[in-house]
């Protein structure tokens, strides 16, 4: 239609124009929303006193722990995560899984929630957020719509385009027997 308006003379060679300007944004704007698949990675970024974990699989982004602030400046969130994230082109998050509650672990938690879309905080279910940060980060979560899971040795959820199982040692395995 576009090519047919510019051949014409007047208000269609006009319309022709208009009709090309919509493919080029359209086109523009769909290449950038699609993103090929990625390959099964992980990442391990130092911030601060623990780690955080990003799996990416199947278009999905897990982060395992968030990591605390740093004494000064910004919190590793902003200082770390989140630069990697922009680096690698992730603009959301499907969930992060904290193995405990200990800022070292959870503090920068807050921070993801609000600067960028989180799908799911996966929490020890042996350790409900009662009190302290760990109330703060739940409350803020349901603020913002983000889901709260607390997790049960060998569940296994499930999102659009991931799943996990959650594993807990035998605890017989760890314990010393008296021949130990």
């Amino acid at each position: 239609a576009a090519l047919f308006c510019l051949v014409r003379r007047g208000r269609l060679r006009k319309l022709g124009w208009i009709f090309i300007a919509i493919l080029l944004v359209g086109g523009y704007r769909y290449m950038g929303a699609w993103q090929p698949p990625v390959s099964p990675s992980m990442v391990v970024l130092d911030v601060g006193q623990a780690s955080c974990q990003i799996v990416r699989w199947k278009n999905a982004t897990i982060l395992m722990d968030a990591g605390t602030p740093f004494s000064r400046g910004p919190s590793s969130a902003r200082s770390v995560i989140e630069p990697f994230l922009a680096a690698a082109g992730i603009r959301r998050i499907d969930g992060i899984v904290l193995s405990h509650w200990d800022s070292d672990h959870s503090m920068a938690t807050p921070d993801l929630i609000t600067d960028l879309p989180v799908g799911f905080i996966a929490f020890p279910a042996s350790d409900p957020p009662r009190s302290g940060l760990p109330a703060m980060i739940a409350g803020l979560a349901r603020k913002r719509g983000v889901r709260l899971i607390p997790l049960h040795d060998g569940e296994r959820p499930t999102g659009s385009s991931f799943s996990f199982s959650v594993l807990h040692p035998d605890m017989e395995r760890l314990l010393p027997t008296k021949n130990d």
